[in-house]
């Protein structure tokens, strides 16, 4: 049987007698062993990273896909309402919204609500309302125009215009 040999402090070989070996054997495999639980380590913080990024955008187009269901009666609402307000056309907007409606602690009926139409709907908010997205918010539908939120929701069964909130 030959013996084991390994490279001593001077740089020789030098024979080990069995115990030895066995000695020796064992710390390269402790030190092996370090470095592999240290790579493991390494790995699974990158796999949970990446679990995480997955998750993060799982969790957005999520979102994103509640927000792009709307419902089809409010897509034929607002492209009325929506013409008409670029119509300036304000017995037809009347028509679509919640009367009475209330404006600065007013409820306005219909001629009040043609009486301040002009205040509403300024041609900033009417060009705004030309590319606005509609977005759901929880049963109402909703368009963003600066610092304004026009909301609307269904009012005896079908869609009609019915607040204007402060966008903060």
């Amino acid at each position: 049987m030959v013996s084991p040999i390994r490279v001593g402090e001077a740089g020789g070989l030098v024979q080990l007698d069995r115990d030895q070996f066995v000695v020796v054997a064992l710390q390269n495999c402790s030190n092996y062993g370090e470095g592999m639980m240290s790579r493991l380590r390494k790995r699974f913080a990158v796999v949970f990273f990446m679990l995480l990024l997955g998750l993060g955008c799982a969790l957005q187009v999520s979102s994103q896909g509640r927000r792009a269901k709307i419902d089809p009666e409010f897509t034929a609402f607002w492209i009325k309402f929506k013409r008409a307000v670029a119509r300036n056309d304000k017995a037809a907007v009347a028509d679509m919204t919640k009367l009475p409606f209330m404006l600065d602690n007013q409820d306005l009926d219909r001629a009040g609500f043609i009486k301040h139409y002009s205040s509403l709907f300024t041609p900033k908010v009417r060009r705004c309302f030309a590319g606005a997205k509609p977005s759901k918010d929880q049963d109402a539908m909703e368009i963003f125009c600066g610092q304004q939120i026009f909301l609307f929701a269904k009012v005896g069964g079908v869609y009609k215009f019915t607040e204007i909130g402060v966008n903060d």
